[in-house]
């Protein structure tokens, strides 16, 4: 009876095996954040607004028709403010140097190192077509600051203002940027690499 019993326990085990093999993983196809940022220059009695718009729509490519996109509803971006280069970093985390005001869609700081990202969640459209948010950030320090998006999101402004970098230059190269997050740095060498940075002013 235990012979039979471990024949049958085998051979459902080999069953589920084949069954899960002829089962195709699904292959989720999802747009990303298209962002805006309002303005290069901003006092401290302006308010600077960032819009990021995504669609609602994802496309199941296993089954050839389109879903709802639940996967990537939210954005997550840094502020960090630029400063003469020393400690191996030239610009550090600095979202504590604005009023974050929640127009459309909700933001949280990051557990781990609450002044070194933005997490926003987008706000679902009246015709559900969309994902959006519009944050502004109401500054309270003048300086020069960048706007680092972590994830896969698109800036729709054509300047980005990477001129002001020069400004801060890491062992006399114009372009390159340390974050300082929390004490943990990152380098990207050279700026023009990347398309997810914005800088801006504050007078």
């Amino acid at each position: 009876m235990k012979k039979s019993l471990s024949l049958l326990f085998a051979l459902s085990l080999v069953c589920m095996s084949f069954q899960c093999e002829d089962e195709p993983n699904e292959v989720i196809i999802t747009n990303n954040f298209k962002a805006t940022v309002s303005t290069t220059n901003v006092s401290l009695n302006d308010t600077l607004w960032i819009t990021g718009r995504v669609s609602s729509q994802a496309f199941n490519e296993t089954l050839g028709d389109s879903i709802p996109n639940d996967f990537n509803n939210g954005d997550l971006v840094s502020i960090y403010k630029l400063r003469p280069a020393m400690d191996q970093s030239n610009s550090v985390d600095a979202i504590n140097n604005f009023e974050i005001i929640e127009e459309v869609g909700q933001t949280s700081r990051l557990g781990a190192c609450p002044n070194g990202g933005l997490a926003i969640e987008g706000t679902l459209s009246e015709d559900s077509s969309e994902y959006r948010y519009e944050i502004g950030l109401k500054p309270v320090e003048e300086g020069d600051y960048v706007l680092s998006w972590n994830f896969d999101t698109s800036i729709t402004n054509t300047d980005r203002n990477t001129e002001i970098l020069s400004n801060y230059p890491v062992d006399g190269n114009p372009n390159t940027l340390e974050f300082d997050n929390c004490g943990i740095v990152s380098t990207l060498p050279n700026i023009d690499t990347s398309t997810k940075l914005y800088f801006f002013s504050v007078e």
